[in-house]
């Protein structure tokens, strides 16, 4: 629960040439665990508890984040370990948002989430492939300059993960990073997606098998856990999930300023079920969206994408700092999990038209959407660069009056592909 501190780590290579890039990060002012050789391993900034680590004659574990294992875990693990695809099985194995790093035998192996929360970048320093969980770190080390196109690309488009310094290559989030002392770096995917031929009642069986994994290795320490309590059917199940682990619960639901939101009698409802202590806090207590919007916010390495709320989100935070929570659970991403993009319709009409007509009518009535704009945007034949370009030029010019037959699709409502990102 704490605020604006920096992390970081680096990951080298098993070679004197690693050994020789750790010195561009001094010999203070930062942690390092070491290879099993003795050379640098991994350097950085990080928690007091963290990594759990462990080592077995040539192998070496380091799990940094949440995760449901331990030192004793891992040692049993890397006991088993005979070549770095071993630690993939491990990773599939482990519940939480984690970064796992193991070296094997002279290899580095090194992998973050799916979510591409906690992610991997890779450059080359001296020569030498390093690896990093920021890009800043990277570019700072090898004095790389970042990109004017690429930062307005990310302002306009923050879904796009490429980094904002040319030379940093990302590591795709399904992918595993390897460090081989005389070759090249390298990355190997160790996940693609599922054919969708599970049925639901058995897929939906498993969601809950995982989420129910990720709640526990968050509450399996104990003290006092935080979580959102809106009412709605993401962060409604997290707190019920919650309750059943070994932590003491605080709800949390923020008010709303419409007197008509369902969410709140659905919250109150819930919470008539729920164990611990809970905390309503009335929206005209709370920060407005886009506050403090021009004073400086979290020390990422890329722009903050939810500038709107982030005065709220901190100081929620503090607030339940000082009821001594020790972490916050919330729902955010369950709808991008559950929930497919509108995008989908433009290749659905042409294939599938009754099936995309049913569909449509449900993100109608969702999003509230006029039939005029919808229909629109599925035959809007632009693709995406251009109608950012016709976006652009319309940001200082009024709505057409309603029902206006101005001729021209809503800018609002085009469900195209993503950008090409600039070189």
């Amino acid at each position: 629960m704490s605020g604006h501190r920096r992390t970081w780590f680096v990951v080298l290579p098993d070679t004197e040439a690693g050994t020789a890039v750790a010195a561009v990060w001094g010999t203070v002012d930062h942690r390092a665990l070491h290879h099993p050789s003795g050379r640098p391993w991994i350097l950085g900034h990080w928690p007091d508890g963290q990594p759990a680590t462990a080592q077995a004659g040539p192998v070496a574990l380091a799990v940094f984040g949440t995760c449901d294992t331990d030192a004793h875990h891992l040692r049993r693990h890397a006991a088993r370990i005979r070549d770095p695809y071993d630690a993939l099985a491990l990773a599939a194995d482990l519940a939480g948002s984690f970064h796992l790093i193991a070296t094997v035998h002279g290899t580095v192996a090194a992998r973050g989430t799916l979510s591409a929360l906690r992610r991997l970048h890779l450059a080359e320093i001296d020569g030498t492939p390093v690896l990093a969980d920021r890009a800043d770190t990277l570019a700072a080390a090898a004095g790389l300059t970042p990109c004017v196109e690429r930062l307005a690309l990310r302002l306009a488009h923050p879904a796009d993960t490429l980094p904002l310094w040319p030379g940093i290559t990302p590591v795709p989030p399904h992918h595993t990073a390897l460090l081989t002392p005389g070759r090249p770096a390298r990355t190997h995917a160790h996940w693609q997606p599922p054919a969708p031929t599970r049925p639901r009642p058995e897929a939906a069986a498993a969601l809950g098998h995982a989420l129910h994994r990720a709640v526990a290795a968050r509450t399996r320490d104990g003290g006092l856990v935080a979580a959102d309590l809106s009412g709605g059917l993401d962060s409604t199940p997290l707190c019920f999930l919650a309750a059943t682990g070994p932590a003491d619960l605080l709800t949390v639901t923020l008010g709303s300023l419409d007197p008509h939101h369902e969410d709140a009698a659905w919250a109150d409802r819930a919470a008539r079920h729920l164990p611990g202590s809970r905390l309503v806090l009335p929206a005209e207590d709370l920060p407005t969206m886009f506050a403090d919007i021009d004073t400086p916010g979290p020390q990422g390495d890329e722009p903050f994408a939810w500038t709107r709320t982030r005065a709220r989100d901190e100081a929620v935070t503090r607030l339940l700092a000082t009821h001594g929570a020790r972490l916050g659970l919330t729902g955010e991403g369950g709808d991008e999990v559950l929930q497919a993009l509108p995008a989908y319709l433009r290749t659905l009409l042409p294939r599938h038209p009754a099936t995309a007509a049913r569909h449509l009518r449900g993100h109608r009535a969702r999003l509230r959407w006029k039939p005029s704009d919808a229909l629109s945007a599925l035959t809007d034949p632009r693709p995406y660069p251009a109608w950012l370009t016709h976006a652009a030029h319309r940001l200082t010019r009024p709505d057409p009056p309603p029902n206006s037959s101005a001729g021209e699709p809503n800018p609002d409502c085009h469900p195209g592909p993503p950008p090409t990102p600039p070189t």
